[in-house]
Order: structure tokens, then sequence, then C-alpha cells
């Protein structure tokens, strides 16, 4: 099943609740026989912008729960702060107040 217009349930106020999907192979005497997909849970804990940024310097990924897509993200790249874009282009981050207040950030 692999539903992109539902967000995942949050779990609490702090931690967000991800199913991914990996395929995997049911196997019967060295023969593959079919593959299925098996949801895999993954949480993300929800932080705020001052904490995202210390996992950015330490070469880690961010991304907003708002912006409900995993090719958008902000990273450290060539020593500036970047954003990542779903179209595959790196644009240098300007920081904004609303970056800044809200707490809904996450290491991905």
């Amino acid at each position: 099943m692999n539903n992109t217009s539902q967000s995942p349930l949050p779990v609490d106020k702090t931690t967000e609740e991800t199913i991914k999907e990996e395929p995997k192979e049911i196997v019967k005497e060295g023969e593959i026989i079919e593959e299925v997909t098996v949801p895999i849970i993954t949480e993300n804990k929800l932080i705020d912008f001052f904490d995202a940024l210390k996992e950015v310097a330490n070469g880690k990924k961010i991304s907003r729960k708002e912006w409900n897509n995993d090719k958008d993200y902000g990273l450290l790249k060539d020593e500036f702060l970047m954003i990542h874009k779903s179209d595959g282009s790196f644009n240098k981050w300007i920081v904004r107040d609303c970056d800044m207040v809200e707490k809904d950030w996450m290491v991905i």
C-alpha cells in the first residue's frame, strides 16, 4: 500500500511515526517465489530549528514536517547552509523568521 496523499499520524507531540516500505523477497529452496513490500516503521523526533541546525553541523539532513516531502531538505554543502529541492537543485538557504520559530523540524 503506497498512499502518499496522507501524512503519517503523530505518536505524540514530539514524535512522528513514519512508515517506509521496502521490498523483500520470499525464497523457497533457493528460488524466489514472490516479492512483497514490507512496511518498516521508524520514528522521527520533531525538534526546533536550533537543534536541527546542530544536526546539520554534524553532517545530517533536516526537513520540516510541513514540507511533506522527502526530496526537500536542508544540509551543509561546501560550507554553506543549502536547501536541496525536489528537482535536484541546491540553493543557498536564507533563513527566515518562520524557519526559526517552527518546532516541526526533523532529521532525515
